[in-house]
Parts: structure tokens; sequence; C-alpha cells
């Protein structure tokens, strides 16, 4: 009986360093992916994780955003309108949200963005808890005068 459970001990092991490799592997992919904005939301919207296309389209640093509400991204107007808090209930009631729209840069330009933000319950593929993972990308509009 001592082998069987070390043999079973063996491949939940085995199996736990797998799942750490697969994910160690995906945060690298999104990591590198610079064209477009891929990042995480906790349930209450605020950014829990950013990647290198986040920071080259939206200009802030991780060490610079993380924590902070994602409304920060949406113009004033938005904002007071209420847009952000809509964005995350649409995606927790329909469990995807999707939708062009101005965004705002830290430097305080605003551009074209076609945003999605699918909600993750735990209960998908990744077992993440409840969370948002937001995916954007920037739209060039020729003509688009601001």
């Amino acid at each position: 009986m001592g082998q069987i459970l070390d043999k079973s001990q063996g491949a939940a092991a085995d199996k736990s360093a797998l799942q750490q490799s697969e994910d160690q592997q995906f945060k690298m992919l999104v990591q590198s992916v610079t064209d477009y904005a891929i990042y995480m939301l906790d349930a209450g919207g605020h950014v829990a994780s950013w990647n290198m296309g986040a920071q080259r389209i939206k200009g802030y640093t991780a060490g610079q955003i993380v924590g902070r509400h994602f409304s920060t991204f949406y113009t004033p107007q938005d904002r007071a309108a209420g847009l952000p808090a809509q964005a995350l209930a649409t995606a927790a009631r329909e469990g995807r949200y999707e939708k062009e729209g101005l965004r705002m840069r830290k430097d305080g330009t605003s551009f074209m963005a076609h945003v999605v933000i699918d909600h993750q319950d735990g209960r998908d593929v990744f077992p993440i808890g409840n969370r948002f993972i937001f995916a954007a990308h920037e739209i060039f509009v020729l003509g688009y005068v601001e």
C-alpha cells in the first residue's frame, strides 16, 4: 500500500509541476503580445495584471496602474455616464462585453479602441475566481480627427 501512495503522490506532483509550467508559458505568451492590451480585472474592476501591449497602447507601466480602477481608461464623459460600471455589469450578466469607443492614455490623449471584457467565474477553463479578462486593441481610422 505504501508504494501505491508513493506513486499516487508522484503523479500528483508531476501534474502540479506540469500545471505550473503551463501557467508560466501562458503568462509569457500574454506578456509578449504587444499589439493588444491584455489584462485582468478583479471583481470590482481594479487592474490585477498588465501586459506589454497594455503598456505600449495606454502608456502606464504595471507599477503605475495595477490596483487602479479600469475606469481610468474611459473619457470623463463616459465615466460620468456610468459606462465602466455598465460594461462590467454586462460582462457579468452575459459573460462578455464588446464595444468600440474612445479610451484615454496616460498622457491624456484619446484613441479609438475595440474592447472585449470576458467574465470568468472560476468554473471556466481558467479557474481564477470571479474576475474579468480585458482585451483591447487600438483602431486606426483614416481621416479621424479628435
